[in-house]
Parts: C-alpha cells; sequence; structure tokens
C-alpha cells in the first residue's frame, strides 16, 4: 500500500503539478482531530503547495481556529457555515476552489488519509486521458477494499440517451464503469469542465446518494468514469454512526426519491421495497430502525427533500 504508483507516460512532458491548479475538497463534520489527520496526508505526500479547501460543519468550535502546529496553513482554506449536508458542502468548497483558479477539484472524504501520493498519479492519468471525466479511488477499510458503487438489485439498469465512448488504452489496472456503476464520493477527481457540465452535486439527497445521484447525471450525459487501483484509507472514526436512526432514514428516503426520479413510472417497484425495507428489519429484530424506516418511506412518498432536524 505505501508504493507509488506513477502513471506518468515515459518520455512525456504533460504531467501536471499538484499546484494552483488542482485543489482539494473536504467537508468536515464531527472531531477535528480526524480532518486533521486527513490533512496532514496530504500535505506529508502530495506537498504543502497542494491548496485545501474545507467546508466545516461543526459541530464543535470554528475548525480554522484549532489548526495543529504540524499543518501548514498556507494553502489551507477553511469556510464555517450551516451543516446543509455533504453534497451541499462539497458544492461550496468546490466554488471556492474554481474561483481561486483550480481546474481540478479531488473530493475526499475527510475521515480518509493517504499513504503515497494520489492526486499527483490522477492528475497524470487525466492528462493521458483527457475523455475521461471522473476518475474514482479503491477505499481501504481494514481488509476490506470498496471500489465503486454498485446501484442495488431493485434500481432498473439506466438506458441514457446517450452512451459514453469506450476509453481505449487505459492502463491494466483502471476500468470504465458501466451504466450500474458510480464512483463513490468519498474520492472522485473531476475537472472545471466537467463540473460545469455535469452541474453541482444535488443538495436535497442530505447524507445519502447524492454521489449516485451524480453519477447518474454523468451517464446521461455520456460522460466516462474510470475507476483506478489506487487507494485511499479509512480511517474507521465515523464508522460508529453508520447505522444510526438519522442515517437509516435518509438512506431509506434518499434512495427512493431517486428511484422516482429516474423511474418515476415504477411506482409499484417504490412500494415492494418499501415493504421489503420494513419487513427486513422486523424479521432481523432491529425494531428500533422500524420508526425511521417507516418515516422515511412515507417522506418520499411526500417527495419531502429537505433536511429533517
Amino acid at each position: 500500500m505505501g508504493e507509488t504508483r506513477d502513471y506518468h507516460k515515459a518520455g512525456s512532458t504533460r504531467g501536471r503539478q499538484t499546484g494552483s491548479e488542482a485543489g482539494v475538497v473536504l467537508v468536515h463534520y464531527g472531531h477535528p482531530d480526524t480532518t486533521w489527520e486527513c490533512v496532514r496526508s496530504l500535505q506529508r505526500h502530495e506537498g504543502r503547495q497542494v491548496s485545501i479547501y474545507i467546508s466545516d460543519h461543526g459541530p464543535g468550535e470554528a475548525l480554522g481556529a484549532s489548526i495543529p502546529a504540524d499543518v501548514s496553513g498556507e494553502r489551507l482554506f477553511v469556510t464555517t457555515g450551516e451543516n446543509r449536508g455533504f453534497g451541499a458542502g462539497c458544492n461550496a468548497a468546490a466554488r471556492r476552489a474554481f474561483e481561486a483558479g483550480s481546474e481540478w477539484i479531488w473530493f475526499l472524504n475527510n475521515d480518509a488519509f493517504i499513504q503515497s501520493p494520489i492526486l499527483s498519479n490522477l492528475l497524470r492519468l487525466a492528462d493521458r486521458f483527457p475523455d475521461v471525466g471522473m476518475w474514482g479511488t479503491l477505499q481501504r477499510d481494514g481488509e476490506r477494499v470498496l471500489g465503486a458503487n454498485r446501484l442495488p438489485s431493485w434500481f432498473p439498469t439506466p438506458t441514457p440517451p446517450t452512451t459514453a465512448p469506450a476509453v481505449e488504452c487505459l492502463p491494466d489496472r483502471c476500468r470504465q464503469l458501466g451504466p450500474r456503476e458510480t464512483i463513490s464520493g468519498a474520492s472522485i477527481l473531476v475537472s472545471r469542465k466537467v463540473w460545469d457540465e455535469v452541474g453541482p452535486w444535488p443538495e436535497w439527497c442530505f447524507l445519502y446518494w447524492e454521489d449516485t445521484a451524480w453519477g447518474l447525471h454523468a451517464h446521461e450525459l455520456g460522460i466516462p468514469m474510470v475507476m483506478t487501483d489506487l487507494e485511499v484509507v479509512h480511517s474507521g472514526h465515523m464508522a460508529a454512526a453508520r447505522h444510526s436512526r438519522t442515517t437509516t432514514y435518509y438512506g431509506v428516503r434518499n434512495s427512493l426519491l431517486l428511484h422516482r426520479d429516474c423511474w418515476p413510472s415504477r411506482g409499484s417497484q417504490r412500494l415492494y421495497q418499501a415493504c421489503h425495507m420494513l419487513q427486513k428489519r422486523f424479521f432481523q429484530g432491529n425494531w428500533h430502525m422500524l420508526g425511521p424506516t417507516l418515516t422515511g418511506i412515507l417522506d418520499a412518498h411526500r417527495g419531502c427533500r429537505s433536511r429533517q432536524r
């Protein structure tokens, strides 16, 4: 894992440098140590000249007031604001990065860190294959290695009016994603050009499904997406919150809303899936999750897309 994989074509002079034209976007929520661990790894392996843009969603004191002594603040930009969700935080920081002159944005989870140069290698790949619109990396979580997001089996296979052209001569350990796959928002590189074409992350998907909705729109526009074999590592600090009542509610609600957005005529399929979600939690003994599951189903039926407090 510590080995650096250099994808720069031998003899080429087109390799990009991680300076003002590339920025990293983080959305901070939770304990500051988690985010600072991520920032340290970026500055250690990508160089302190990399620009890092952070949307600070709290919940404690302002993140910018607690920059550790071993973290360089020279190219660190922290914006504190209301927590309107991961997608909204990504959008706010990305806009600031593009306004500052970045041509590329690497969206990275704040509870991830790197053990070798990743951004610089992604940019070299992007130089070699300019037709690719989005680049993703693997995510290592202990012994588990996660790749692309795959649509649940109850989602139909998208049939976009435009099919992304095949990207030829990709490196052996890179692959182009199919119509049922999208890149996880935990680690995704996108250019200013593609951002302008696809548009910002959908902000109604508070907490979950925003990256899938964004990727499906990219598929619809015929934008190629590629998964690399580069890895980011998840620290695991956020694992305890993944099965809370809040995450259950948004996971249920947003999946049903996204399904309705993409396949509005398939209401019977959503009804069947809603019943399946309820019975699954009941027979697995997760009775405390029945309430948020039912509420998520009902709010999806009502078309509720706002944040629930």
